[in-house]
Order: structure tokens, then C-alpha cells, then sequence
């Protein structure tokens, strides 16, 4: 997930792969999933070439495979769906953290709980 995290636009990038992958799969349609490196580029605002190196370092990592003509084809592996499905755990446990905390503090008045 780090080298998603740590590029521009990389997580929503990610997102929106996910999301064509989970609709493919509720369509039963078959894998590997279709999309495209400048429809993807231009709703994120970074360039398609971006898009790319994104997808092909996930590749190299095993977290995907890409394939067809122009690599416009993709299918996400077991490992991929697992770190995804870990990293939204995590984070929806660091916001429920957040908010306990924020609620606590919220509690207290002049150092005193309320």
C-alpha cells in the first residue's frame, strides 16, 4: 500500500481500479478488467504516463497483472486484496480512535470531565 500512498494521486488511483475490478466482478464479467490510462489520468489530474508507472510497479510488486494491448487490461491478486482490505481496517480504526479521543476532550471542561 506504501507505494501507493506515497505517489500523487496513487490512492485514488488505486480506488477507482478497485472499484472497476468490484463492479466487474458483481457484473460477472471476466477478468481481467479494462480501463484507461487517460480516462483515469485526466479525472485525477496527473498524466497517463504517471498512471502507468503506477500500475507497473504494482505489477513488479505481484500485486497485479497487466496485460493486452497498450497494458489496458488488469486483474488484482489475492495479495492486493488483502493489503486493501487491511489498509481500510486500519484506517477505519484509526478514525474511530480519532473520534474517542475527540469526544473525550470534548468531555472535559477547564481540565475537570464534565
Amino acid at each position: 500500500m506504501l507505494m501507493f500512498l506515497t505517489r500523487d494521486a496513487g490512492v485514488t488511483i488505486l480506488m477507482k481500479l478497485i472499484q472497476i475490478a468490484v463492479r466487474d466482478r458483481q457484473n460477472s464479467e471476466t477478468c481481467p478488467s479494462e480501463f484507461s490510462h487517460d480516462a483515469i489520468g485526466a479525472l485525477f489530474g496527473v498524466s497517463r504516463t504517471h498512471v502507468r508507472k503506477i500500475l507497473q510497479d504494482a505489477a513488479a510488486q505481484g500485486l497485479m497483472t497487466l496485460s493486452g494491448r497498450g497494458r489496458r487490461f488488469f486483474e488484482i491478486k489475492p495479495a492486493m486484496w488483502q493489503a486493501f482490505d487491511r489498509f481500510v481496517a486500519e484506517s477505519m480504526s484509526g478514525h474511530d480512535l480519532m473520534f474517542k479521543i475527540a469526544m473525550r476532550q470534548m468531555k472535559m471542561v477547564g481540565g475537570t470531565p464534565k
